[in-house]
């Protein structure tokens, strides 16, 4: 941990020598800030740094559970990686039975319908879906999102490979009192045990579901011949985006993009500022000094503890050169001078 700027709360950073996708070597610098969001709706950095991370971490046990956040320590990504942690509230605190929730960062915007717990019915027409029971929150996981595993009537297993950990997959006529998942997309709802629509969420999707394990590239006898252990030529680099396809920002967020829950809150309805902190980083080596900005490669919307993480990379290549930085410094400008008058300004009052 160091402090950017005098009397500011510190960030979080460190650096990892890794390779790149040619196996050239690379020296990553990772710098994490927690954000907490007061009553008026502004992010203000935290006292409680939260660390930088070099495993994914986990709701519960792995393959068993929804993915909390890829690791901080990591190649750059090609765009910021947003996600969410989110929990659905009731307007008002009364029950309902359906409703929507959407957020919205800059040019990103998505909305998903929740609804209370539902269960298949068998009858002389088929088979029908229960009334919802009504609630007043529930967690956008994709354990309630659609997906899944059954088990056929020979015995055998089948799994919705694009979340196998989900709610209402069916590879035969449903048994009464199966669960439906409560989390859809709007226009994708599940009308038919036949349905097979896209899981929905605003959290972060694993690395070997479909269809992100697409973008992983190939890995056949060719690759092991002789491009292993290098990542094969065909890796596109999206691949490194822990997010679904729709929450991808496309161009880096830079800070200043505004933020907009709705039913996401106990208030029901919050916007805000994404932090204008800029970093950037001076590198001492091998006798020369080089200059490099950091990219937002993530932002963590953590809804119901109303807190944000943002996470910064920058790669400096040092290919048999590593040994020879003498010093990498970490600059900021902007956010932190005026979080610096704020704090200043709020003393004098």
């Amino acid at each position: 941990m160091f402090p950017l700027v005098n009397g500011a709360p510190p960030l979080v950073a460190d650096t990892v020598l890794l390779r790149d996708r040619d196996g050239a070597e690379t020296i990553v610098v990772c710098v994490k800030g927690t954000f907490d969001i007061d009553e008026s709706g502004s992010p203000i950095l935290s006292s409680e740094q939260q660390p930088l991370t070099v495993l994914p971490t986990h709701r519960g046990a792995p393959g068993q559970s929804s993915l909390i956040a890829e690791p901080d320590i990591g190649l750059p990504t090609p765009s910021t990686d947003v996600t969410c942690a989110a929990v659905a509230y009731a307007p008002h605190g009364t029950a309902v039975r359906c409703l929507d929730v959407s957020i919205s960062v800059g040019r990103i915007s998505k909305t998903l319908r929740v609804a209370g717990d539902r269960y298949w019915r068998s009858g002389a027409r088929g088979h029908s879906i229960s009334e919802a029971i009504p609630f007043e929150r529930v967690p956008i996981l994709y354990e309630r999102a659609y997906g899944g595993r059954a088990t056929k009537i020979d015995g055998s297993l089948d799994w919705d490979e694009r979340n196998p950990i989900g709610t209402g997959w069916c590879c035969e006529p449903p048994r009464d009192g199966q669960l439906l998942p409560n989390i859809e997309y709007p226009d994708k709802l599940v009308r038919s045990w036949k349905d097979r629509p896209p899981p929905a969420g605003f959290g972060p999707i694993e690395r070997h579901w479909m269809p992100r394990r697409t973008l992983a590239g190939t890995y056949d006898e060719e690759y092991l011949k002789h491009r292993s252990p290098l990542p094969p030529v065909d890796l596109d680099d999206r691949f490194y985006l822990s997010s679904s396809a729709d929450q991808q920002a496309g161009r880096r967020l830079v800070g200043g993009e505004e933020v907009t829950l709705v039913n996401l809150t106990t208030a029901g309805f919050m916007r805000f500022a994404v932090p204008k902190l800029r970093l950037g980083l001076s590198c001492h080596i091998a006798g020369s000094v080089g200059y490099h900005a950091m990219h937002l490669d993530a932002l963590r919307i953590q809804t119901d503890s109303l807190r944000l993480e943002m996470l910064w990379r920058a790669s400096i290549p040092c290919h048999r050169k590593s040994h020879k930085v003498r010093r990498i410094n970490v600059w900021a400008k902007e956010w932190l001078f005026e979080h610096d008058r704020r704090v200043r300004q709020a003393a004098t009052v």
